[in-house]
């Protein structure tokens, strides 16, 4: 009987187009590559960080209404690069990381 081939567990295998100057109409080649776990890891906790700054510095209400709930996506490059996607980018992306961040519920 064959074992079937299981993935490293010390990395992780990300599907992204490699970091180019090609303009955004042009075709990119998906590539499949495998990152480190602890790299990712470092990426995603630095990304997290500085998305928590920006939030801290925002108001809790807009024109009498409470932001309740925000929604961020993010990509990751080939390298394993955390970044937000901009305007007209959810268009072309197939995939990423969507982060749903909630208010805690008053208790």
């Amino acid at each position: 009987m064959v074992e079937p081939i299981l993935p490293n567990e010390d990395t992780i295998s990300i599907v992204a187009v490699a970091e180019s100057n090609l303009r955004a109409d042009e075709s990119r080649t998906p590539i499949l590559k495998d990152i480190g776990v602890q790299q990712f890891s470092r990426n995603l906790k630095q990304f997290l960080g500085q998305l928590e700054q920006v939030l801290a510095s925002l108001n809790d209400k807009v024109g009498g209404f409470e932001i309740d709930e925000l929604e961020v996506y993010a990509e990751v490059s080939a390298e394993g690069k955390v970044s937000l996607m901009g305007t007209g980018v959810q268009t072309g992306a197939t995939g990423g990381l969507k982060l749903i961040l909630r208010r805690p519920s008053a208790k």
